[in-house]
């Protein structure tokens, strides 16, 4: 009996018994380098192996806990707020005086604040549940101030003896995701895996290949839809769900914009740009689709600088140059077409369970039958560095 490749054929007198080498499985994470950019380039950019910028370890430098696990988590923490809203109007004051003001988090503040609301300084002098008790006009004039003005913790003043006051706390946190099982199978008679073709030697590695290609697609389709579940009982089908990551829009929640179908403008990127730095992240990087990217290019071709050539029109936008640093524009076909996602990417990255392997299946018949697998999940950190732009008019 001709022995085919990736399987173990026995006898025991009787009969033959073929039996898939499993553990010879191929890793094909290789294949990635034969992909063309433009099909998966969110994953070419970010990469898809368990190493990330410099050789280090993804779960080093994302600071994974319990790993290997089909749940992922990661811990974060935040530095004490430094602005909050009044919850209550203040009536305007000539002369200095104490006041009860209203905080929307009053356990933000602590004797000793210098605070600015609008044009006023205010000095907290103490605070007590969702109040405290403040020096008008400690600088600046006085003023009427509404209800749901910010309040900005700008310094501290602290009496000299002063006992000392409670202050801040922030509690680590754990954000997670799960891992998700990717897979399709390959199946080639005998018969079409040797015969002569034009373009490919076997067809069973061509559909190896293939199938792979198509994989990755999804991969990358995830990183925009994908639904964070644990997998378990569904509700009223009487079957079960499987695990399945979370993808950007489940951790980017705070800086985020809906225009309603109505046009993209420059302030509109640029004021999410900010909205990301302000909450500390370093953006640098814009993810779209093409119309949005040609919307980028609009923005800002008419500053762009370009040696003069008599055969060439048009320009293409790849960065822009913005207060907050340089921003790459990434193009993919897998972003949704009125969205615009603004990542710094040091935050973020694909992390590997199994990385994408094929393997051969048992098989009852005159076939070539095997799978290709791959689990993988997706981390996202510091929601508040991130930003989101949603409802984007596609034709106009």
């Amino acid at each position: 009996m001709a022995q085919v490749a990736g399987q173990r054929t026995s006898y025991d007198g009787a009969s033959y018994t073929i039996t898939p080498l499993v553990p010879q499985k191929r890793a094909i994470a290789d294949l990635i380098e034969m992909i063309d950019p433009y099909d998966i380039p969110f994953l070419k950019y970010l990469g898809i192996g368990p190493e990330g910028k410099g050789g280090q370890s993804k779960v080093a430098q994302f600071r994974i806990q319990n790993w290997p696990s089909t749940k992922v988590e990661w811990l974060e923490d935040d530095l004490q707020p430094l602005s909050t809203t009044l919850g209550a109007t203040m009536a305007a004051t000539a002369t200095t005086a104490t006041l009860a003001v209203t905080f929307g988090s009053a356990n933000i503040v602590r004797p000793g604040n210098v605070i600015l609301v609008d044009n006023e300084y205010m000095l907290i002098r103490a605070v007590s549940s969702d109040s405290g008790t403040v020096t008008r006009m400690f600088g600046g004039s006085s003023g009427s101030h509404a209800s749901g003005a910010t309040v900005e913790i700008v310094s501290t003043a602290r009496d000299e003896g002063d006992e000392s006051d409670a202050g801040f706390t922030t509690q680590i946190t754990a954000p997670y995701n799960y891992t998700q099982i990717l897979q399709d199978e390959i199946k080639v008679s005998r018969s079409q895996n040797k015969v002569a073709q034009y373009g490919l030697a076997a067809e069973y590695d061509y559909q190896v290949a293939k199938k792979f290609k198509e994989q990755m697609r999804l991969l990358e389709k995830t990183l925009f839809h994908g639904v964070r579940n644990a997998g378990g009982s569904a509700t009223g089908t009487g079957t079960t769900n499987p695990r399945s990551m979370g993808g950007l829009p489940v951790f980017v929640t705070t800086n985020t914009s809906a225009l309603g179908d109505v046009a993209l403008t420059q302030n509109d990127v640029e004021t999410q740009i900010q909205n990301a730095w302000s909450n500390g992240g370093m953006p640098n990087l814009l993810v779209c689709n093409a119309w949005v990217k040609r919307k980028l290019s609009s923005f800002y071709a008419s500053p762009v600088r370009t040696a003069r050539t008599e055969k060439t029109g048009g320009v293409v936008i790849d960065q822009i140059e913005t207060e907050f640093g340089v921003l790459g524009v990434l193009m993919t076909r897998w972003c949704p077409s009125t969205e615009l996602w603004i990542v710094s990417t040091d935050y973020i990255g694909v992390l590997p369970f199994d990385e994408f392997f094929d393997e051969p299946l048992a098989k009852t018949g005159d076939y070539m039958r095997g799978q290709i697998v791959g689990e993988y999940t997706f981390v996202c950190k510091n929601d508040g560095a991130h930003a989101r732009i949603t409802g984007i008019s596609t034709n106009s």
